[in-house]
């Protein structure tokens, strides 16, 4: 008698398993990058600082790096670099400080003076127009002055409040100085740390990134530097001009607005048109005008030509960098958002879209896709846009053929 052969037993469905693993991956990564959001906004202002560091030392890495390959030491070209920007610093400071700083002091003690003027032209308005009597009702309720006292005595209180914590500050300065300057001078041991920690087969991806990444910190840094002190000059020249109070104020904040892409400009902008209204409301119609156009020379045409070809990122994708780094870190992630921007960028591009096979009707597709007409791969029939293609689209749904099928 033969022995009855046993059934093998049946293999686990692939699809199920695949799926089962892909779900439980997806809520693992869910979870880390949730945690890790919660736990970077808890230490946001150290997160920021090493970002900060990071940056700053990239850049100052390219200069440090030309002396080293003439001979210097990388030591003493680190100590070279640093000392020169300090003395560039300081000349600048030494140069328009006292301007700047008188300027401020005169803007901040006829403030009263601005609020009032502001609160007799609102009357005026109201008195040609009275239908915008309730949207003046706060402001003659308070007067202009008092709401500049309240304001000023909050703000000393605040810095009272701040000067308590000049040591932990002036520690947080050492410490981050000290952070920069060991990356600038001994920068190999922390990329053969990060090629050592790569696989294998992604080696050659993190040394492009690295490299991308370097590229990116240089063209904006030093491109920003001369594009904003373009803009300030010009600021300077035409509010000098128009006889605006606190000219020079405007420049520096026009200088550093630069390093904000898009909404910096909004930023450096608004000051002098509000306070213009106030003094001689002709000419903030000019200043308007001014403002417009020099962000469409300083932002479209000279940045573009001066920053590197790994810098021409979309508008789009760097102003949700710049509000979301904004919002979450502060003013100084705003500007730290572009570099981190191109980060994203280059690992985007390495990992994700050079590992993607080639689309060669990309064209077509955007094409297609500006149109409204949708077409199919594989050499089938292109379906229309508008209604007809709507139709036939809607025909192929599932609910709509068991639908069908039911009638």
């Amino acid at each position: 008698m033969e022995p009855t052969p046993t059934a093998a037993p049946a293999a686990p469905h692939p699809r199920g398993g695949e799926l089962g693993h892909a779900l439980t991956r997806a809520v693992v990564i869910g979870i880390v990058v949730v945690a890790a959001l919660v736990y970077a906004t808890t230490i946001s202002s150290v997160l920021v600082a090493i970002a900060s560091a990071v940056v700053i030392a990239v850049a100052l890495n390219g200069p440090v790096t030309w002396l080293e390959r003439r001979g210097i030491a990388r030591v003493w070209g680190t100590l070279v670099v640093i000392g020169a920007a300090m003395l560039v610093f300081a000349g600048v400071a030494w140069l328009v400080g006292a301007t700047f700083v008188a300027e401020v002091e005169d803007l901040l003690d006829d403030a009263p003076a601005y609020l009032d003027s502001l609160e007799e032209r609102s009357d005026e308005l109201v008195a040609a127009y009275p239908q915008l009597d309730d949207a003046f009702e706060p402001v003659r309720e308070e007067s202009a002055t008092r709401q500049v006292g309240a304001a000023l005595q909050e703000l000393v209180t605040r810095i009272g409040q701040a000067s308590l914590g000049v040591g932990a500050a002036m520690v947080l300065g050492i410490t981050w100085l000290t952070v920069v300057i060991f990356l600038t001078i001994e920068p190999r041991s922390v990329l053969r740390m990060l090629l050592r920690v790569a696989p294998t087969d992604e080696r050659d991806a993190v040394e492009r990134v690295v490299i991308t990444f370097s590229g990116v910190v240089r063209g904006w840094l030093w491109a920003n530097v001369l594009v904003g002190a373009i803009q300030a000059t010009a600021i300077f020249v035409f509010l000098t001009w128009l006889d605006t109070p606190a000219a020079l104020v405007w420049a520096v904040l026009g200088f550093f607005s630069v390093f904000i892409p898009k909404v910096g400009a909004f930023i450096a902008g608004a000051p002098p048109v509000i306070l213009s209204l106030v003094v001689d409301p002709s000419d903030a119609l000019l200043i308007v005008l001014f403002y417009v156009a020099l962000t469409e020379v300083t932002s479209d045409v000279l940045l573009p030509r001066l920053q590197s070809q790994a810098m021409r990122l979309h508008a789009v994708y760097i102003v949700t960098f710049v509000l979301a780094f904004g919002s979450t870190f502060g003013l100084l992630g705003a500007i730290l958002a572009t570099p981190l921007a191109g980060l994203v960028a280059a690992l985007w591009s390495e990992f994700v879209v050079s590992r993607r096979p080639a689309v060669p009707d990309i064209d077509a597709r955007v094409e297609r896709m500006l149109g409204g007409a949708a077409g199919t791969g594989g050499g089938a029939s292109t379906v229309s846009g508008g209604a007809g293609g709507a139709a036939s689209v809607a025909a192929r749904l599932p609910w709509r053929r068991r639908r069908q099928s039911s009638r």
